[in-house]
């Protein structure tokens, strides 16, 4: 009996460090990928574009919104930072300053509210 493969390699991309992070857009084919040295980038029909440089501070957290709007990051920094995901480059819109390394954001899915944790000694 053969065997019949269900998965299929459809992109590849290299990181500068280990991967902390993936998320798919909930309408397209777009995934967002985020590294330990801080770095995000997004896969746009496997295409890849830069959202994030490194910065030496992980990206540890990431979430599009359910109306695929919006794209949160979070990481190390303590640093919230949204994304504007209208049109072919997805713009920086906002940032919001947490104290402490934020290891989890969630959107809700019947509106625009973010949820995250963040790490505090």
């Amino acid at each position: 009996m053969p065997l019949n493969t269900i998965l299929e390699l459809s992109a590849k991309e290299s990181l500068s460090d280990y991967v902390t992070a993936i998320a798919w857009l909930p309408i397209g084919n777009t995934l967002a990928v985020a590294s330990g040295a801080g770095e995000v980038r997004l896969l746009k029909n496997f295409v890849s574009m830069a959202l994030c440089q490194p910065t030496g501070q992980s990206i540890d957290a990431l979430a599009f919104s359910f109306d695929g709007k919006w794209l949160a990051t979070g990481g190390q920094d303590g640093t919230i930072t949204l994304w504007q995901m209208d049109g072919d480059s997805p713009k920086m819109s906002d940032t919001l300053e947490c104290g402490s390394w934020v290891d989890r954001l969630n959107w809700n899915p019947a509106g625009n509210y973010l949820a995250f944790t963040a790490v505090f000694d």
